[in-house]
């Protein structure tokens, strides 16, 4: 009856310090969000405390490339990547509301025929949304990202031109993303 007692004892600490490490292991996301049909991004996300994380972001748009008899060859590409902090406050059991602010770099580029024109852009981004967890490993998010930033552009053989923009993070008003939820063990 001994050996019974203190088996169950010994077996019942192990399960307690085990789900105790489990707990302490911080949450990782990955994520694929959708900008609009032609614009699409990576979302990591890592927990450094409960309902705090550190988010990056990147997101690839409007990259396209066409032959045309006329003018030649034409290529178009957009790059965002964004680095903040996300907050979330629970609304329910599975609905969250988040918000926090990313500062962001965006890099465009164009050229047609000997035509070329870039542009570089710096801001700050305030996100703020809905998220909805299908479970502890899932989840679908919508957000959106009003923005202000700098602007250098230049276009040919013109001068550089400096402007700034008030609008949003991507060019889009929402973002969808659907995520998924792990934990990763401490390296010793």
């Amino acid at each position: 009856m001994k050996k019974i007692i203190t088996i169950a004892i010994l077996s019942s600490t192990a399960l307690i310090n085990t789900s105790a490490q489990a707990q302490e292991l911080p949450v990782h996301e990955f994520g694929i969000q959708l900008s609009n049909l032609q614009g699409f991004g990576m979302v990591y996300k890592k927990e450094r405390e409960l309902n705090k994380l550190a988010r990056f972001q990147m997101s690839l748009g409007d990259y396209t490339f066409f032959e045309n008899e006329d003018r030649g060859p034409s290529k178009q590409f957009r790059l965002n990547l964004s680095a903040g902090r996300e907050k979330r406050k629970s609304i329910n059991k599975q609905t969250y509301f988040v918000n926090g602010f990313a500062p962001f770099v965006s890099i465009f580029g164009n050229k047609l025929q000997n035509n070329e024109s870039s542009q570089l852009q710096l801001g700050v981004a305030y996100f703020f949304g809905i998220q909805y967890r299908f479970n502890d490993k899932f989840y679908i998010s919508a957000e959106s990202m009003p923005s202000l930033s700098g602007i250098i552009s230049k276009q040919g053989g013109s001068d550089t031109q400096y402007g700034y923009n008030i609008g949003f993070y991507n060019g889009n008003p929402v973002n969808i993303t659907l995520a998924h939820r792990f934990r990763t063990k401490r390296k010793k």
